[in-house]
């Protein structure tokens, strides 16, 4: 069984969602950082993955929503921001980053890093304690 992405055309998207070509290429536009594109040539490839976020644009415009409300409704509904980066993975292509799953995890790290400040501020704040205890002058 393979994770591989299939990769649909403008007209091909056309035809199964019943969406013309041209509005579709607005969407891409104007919402393309929630889709998961691939240029080729002059056209563009849209992974299978990112038709359920095309519905959601086409029922979020049909419901007389303005392209901000759209912008809205897909970062409601939890669609990805997603970046593409050329030439960084170790074939020389492209690799796509889900902008939330990477601040979430980047989120993680800050945290984790945290933690691990306040326990070492701890353990130098003990460290000073005991030193400064130990070089006190006793009663004489």
């Amino acid at each position: 069984m393979t994770d591989e992405k299939q990769w649909l055309s403008v007209t091909e998207l056309s035809e199964q969602l019943g969406i013309p070509d041209a509005t579709l290429r607005r969407y891409i536009r104007q919402h393309g950082h929630h889709l998961q594109l691939r240029k080729r040539h002059k056209s563009y490839l849209v992974a299978d993955v990112s038709v359920d976020v095309l519905v959601q644009i086409r029922e979020a415009y049909a419901a007389g929503k303005s392209i901000d409300d759209v912008e809205d409704v897909l970062a409601t509904a939890g669609a990805p921001t997603i970046i593409t980066v050329n030439d960084v993975d170790d074939n020389g292509g492209r690799v796509t980053v889900n902008l939330a799953e990477v601040l979430s995890d980047l989120q993680k790290t800050v945290n984790e890093q945290s933690e691990m400040i306040r326990a070492l501020g701890h353990i130098v704040q003990q460290q000073n304690q005991a030193a400064a205890t130990a070089t006190l002058p006793g009663p004489t």
